[in-house]
């Protein structure tokens, strides 16, 4: 297992938004993205935003993504 950088630009055409994080290679839990400059996390930094665009960068090689509800789990975007 590797830990690795992990960035990913959300947002609509009024705003974006960049969150980061290291990442574990092949684990979900614990991989929370939180916000370049507030620390915060997605759903507290722009709650009910309809988000148009997701560009995410991970260091080396591939990886998947998805965004997800805190509370619910539910998976509301998802790209690799």
């Amino acid at each position: 297992m590797t830990t690795q950088g992990v960035e990913i630009t959300v947002g609509n055409s009024m705003m974006s938004k960049v969150f980061t994080d290291t990442s574990t290679d092949g684990q979900w839990s614990g991989n929370v993205l939180t916000d370049s400059i507030a620390g915060q996390s997605l759903g507290i930094l722009i709650p009910n935003a309809t988000l148009t665009f997701a560009q995410a960068g991970y260091n080396s090689g591939a990886m998947s993504w998805r965004i997800q509800n805190a509370q619910t789990l539910r998976g509301s975007a998802r790209g690799f």
